[in-house]
């Protein structure tokens, strides 16, 4: 049984793991996700406030909208809709990353003449 397997399998029994007795150079890029994780497991606290990045853009016709900063492997947390600055809807699961410096809502919100407030995650932080 491989050192990993074995530390599952304790995690599993609910003996734990002592503080650092995993290193980050143990666990293969993206081997973890959101599905393996209990809920509450990581807290506030322990994300980088630093990579939460907000920014406020002008809306337009649905399409790509530019966001200088973000890269494709970022993570879109919010897009909110502001017409004469009245929050007017969430269009979060209207958006994706495209490109660097751009999200995208084809076939989405007209939002010409509005604002949109973008709040993202900058992996890189």
């Amino acid at each position: 049984m491989s050192t990993m397997a074995w530390r599952m399998n304790e995690i599993a029994r609910g003996q734990g793991i002592a503080a650092g007795a995993i290193g980050a150079d143990e666990i293969e890029d993206a081997s973890v996700d959101s599905a393996d994780l209990a809920a509450s497991a990581v807290k506030g606290a322990e994300i980088d406030p630093g990579a939460w990045k907000t920014t406020l853009i002008d809306g337009g016709t649905a399409g790509d909208h530019t966001v200088t900063g973000i890269a494709t492997d970022d993570h879109i947390k919010e897009v909110l809709h502001y017409t004469s600055g009245a929050l007017t809807a969430d269009l979060t699961s209207q958006f994706s990353i495209s490109a660097a410096d751009t999200i995208n809502n084809d076939g989405g919100t007209d939002t010409s003449g509005d604002k949109l407030l973008v709040r993202y995650i900058n992996h890189a932080d």
